[in-house]
């Protein structure tokens, strides 16, 4: 008898009060857990976005091997890829979206690896869908210096462009003479885009989480190092490799022409190459 008493409380199911109070110790556990999740993922994302970001720049050098070392969207001698050059993106080489063309023409990567882990609602463009556009990848490029006339600015004497002694190549100012392979470690090229409103207090990113004004993103400098920037503005040095006159400006604003010599400013954009305000 003692036996089958012992059985029944033993197999006796929690009670009402013991299963609540259950339920409270698993709600309190989530509520530290979760939010240690999210930021452990944000990290993870930020991780694979930054590790894009270097693939991208590693893409650019290598184009730049074939390509009297500039970058895609620049011709051997220095001159602008016009839009009738560029397969599947109706824009000339000052523009990001005609850049990536180049690049995704070339077979350095696939067109899933220029949208971001943070974008994963961008359509991944395919071969044969039409022209690449700003709808395709999340990334911003260095702006290029360009004239009235849309092609790339530079040095010119007796009506014609300066080169680079000993070369056919053309001397361009120092921000578009950094759209190649230079190795400056104070050179940023390519980065997280700004979302924002303005380039100033209003920038906002796609990993900002806050209010406006607190960008958040990764930022790829010419020597293929790259950093998870708190804020647009970093320090940079533009015409360094080259020996030319860039001084070095210590809260450079990604997306805007801010100092006494624009040219040697750090302009990121996405979608309009003569602008460093339209970043949607």
């Amino acid at each position: 008898m003692n036996r089958v008493r012992r059985s029944r409380t033993l197999s006796r199911g929690l009670t009402l009060i013991e299963l609540c109070a259950a339920l409270c110790a698993v709600a309190i556990l989530l509520t530290f857990l979760l939010p240690v999740m999210a930021q452990n993922r944000a990290q993870d994302m930020a991780m694979e976005s930054n590790k894009q970001l270097r693939g991208i720049h590693q893409a650019c050098v290598m184009y730049a091997q074939t390509n009297n070392s500039w970058f895609p969207g620049i011709r051997g001698r220095g001159e602008l890829v016009p839009a009738d050059d560029i397969v599947s993106a109706d824009v000339d080489g000052g523009v990001p979206a005609g850049r990536y063309a180049l690049l995704l023409r070339g077979n350095f990567f696939t067109p899933g690896y220029i949208v971001g882990p943070f974008e994963r609602n961008k359509t991944v463009w395919r071969f044969g869908d039409g022209d690449l556009t700003d709808e395709h990848f999340s990334y911003a490029m260095l702006a290029l210096d360009l004239d009235e006339d849309g092609q790339v600015d530079g040095p010119m004497k007796d009506g014609e462009p300066v080169r680079r002694p000993g070369t056919d190549r053309r001397l361009c100012y120092n921000r578009t003479e950094e759209w190649a392979e230079t190795l400056n470690t104070l050179a940023p090229v390519i980065s997280d885009r700004n979302l924002g409103e303005d380039v100033n207090r209003g920038a906002r990113s796609i990993q900002s989480s806050g209010e406006p004004g607190s960008w958040i993103g990764g930022v790829v400098y010419n020597d293929n190092h790259v950093v998870h920037q708190l804020g647009q503005r970093v320090e940079s040095k533009f015409g360094r490799a080259h020996g030319f006159d860039g001084k070095a400006t210590s809260l450079d604003n990604l997306f805007a022409e801010d100092s006494e010599m624009a040219k040697d400013d750090a302009v990121m954009v996405f979608q309009d190459a003569a602008s460093g305000v339209r970043q949607r």
